[in-house]
């Protein structure tokens, strides 16, 4: 698979050697503006795209159990605590027993709104 850095770049190299030796140098710096903002562009949009997928490797069934064990795509751990709490969801700062500690983003839309609710007493019960 063709990698999008190593092809923007080029193409950026490629603008720039262009309009530097077959222009005129009056518009040099505007050409070099527009390569780097190109560079930056296919930056943002690599990363958008490294962090969507590691969002979407965040997904999976959360068990939690009454003495507040949880099990998480096949692991075992605790909830620390609930680091923040609004209408949109919660995030919870989680301890894994086979990994480090890591955060979990609860959303009311993975849910039905009886298992959200249930879920959101629970959790403003046991983590004040």
């Amino acid at each position: 698979m063709l990698n999008l850095g190593y092809l923007s770049i080029a193409f950026a190299l490629f603008l720039s050697a262009y309009f530097l030796l077959l222009s005129d140098h009056r518009y040099l710096f505007s050409y070099l503006t527009i390569a780097l903002l190109w560079l930056w562009g296919e930056y943002l949009l690599c990363e958008w795209w490294r962090r969507y997928q590691v969002i979407m490797s965040q997904q999976g069934v959360l068990i939690i159990s009454m003495d507040q064990s949880i099990c998480w795509q096949g692991y075992f751990g605790t909830i620390i605590e609930v680091r923040f709490r609004s209408r949109w969801g919660y995030l919870l700062k989680i301890e894994l027993l086979e990994c480090t500690q890591g955060w979990l983003w609860l959303d009311p839309s993975m849910t039905t709104d009886e298992q959200y609710r249930t879920l959101a007493l629970w959790l403003n019960q046991h983590y004040r």
